[in-house]
């Protein structure tokens, strides 16, 4: 008989964080995965327990259905494919988009043969600062999708490219998440000088910023 699978939403390698399990979640059987309480806001050992769930995708899928946009982060990418299928099926895989690495012709055949004719939103990742830029790039227009992560380690990097991401019609994404940042380029500075961090990274072609300040980015937006 086959076993029932279903996907499960977990940032971490294990559930200590969140529920106070130091067990990583592959271990857990579907019923215990489901019965998981979980610590409140980011969790560890001073938020205590909530009545929330563990959600799985499908939980996420129902909610979220007509209703927001998801980026989806699958560390995995093997089981990308298992998540578009689940998608598709639950009617909403208009409304995701996936990411991941493309540093080899490995990477960029494996999205063309796995994620391209899904037609689904698909976002690469390219690094700017790493000794193999130009090749990641040479990848990235081969690819050209939509909307690209672009990392960096100076401003400088991404302003040089500007026209070259234009003409190619490829959209860039930046994190300003102070843990996952680029060159200083963060949340808690665009606090105190909001033009200074997402303005210059606007004006450096950027027009996806991923922030825990969206009320703040959204008030600075309707000024500039």
């Amino acid at each position: 008989m086959q076993q029932r699978r279903r996907v499960f939403l977990l940032h971490d390698d294990t559930l200590e964080r969140t529920a106070g399990l130091i067990q990583e979640a592959e271990g857990l059987t579907l019923q215990q995965l489901s019965s998981l309480h979980l610590r409140d806001r980011n969790g560890g050992e001073t938020n205590r327990m909530t009545g929330e769930k563990l959600p799985s995708l499908k939980d996420v899928f129902d909610l979220t259905r007509g209703r927001v946009f998801l980026h989806l982060d699958v560390k995995r990418r093997d089981m990308i494919p298992g998540v578009i299928a689940c998608a598709r099926a639950m009617g909403v895989d208009r409304q995701v988009d996936f990411w991941g690495d493309l540093r080899t012709p490995d990477d960029l055949a494996w999205i063309q043969h796995k994620v391209l004719p899904e037609m689904v939103l698909f976002m690469a990742k390219t690094r700017l600062g790493s000794q193999d830029a130009e090749s990641q790039l040479d990848l990235l227009f081969q690819l050209n999708p939509l909307l690209c992560e672009i990392y960096f380690d100076s401003l400088d990097q991404l302003s040089a490219r500007k026209a070259l991401f234009a003409d190619a019609g490829v959209r860039l994404w930046v994190n300003t998440l102070d843990s996952v940042s680029c060159a200083g380029f963060t949340d808690t500075a665009a606090l105190q000088d909001p033009a200074a961090i997402w303005g210059r990274l606007i004006d450096a072609g950027v027009s996806a910023i991923q922030t825990d300040e969206a009320e703040a980015l959204r008030t600075y937006l309707k000024a500039r």
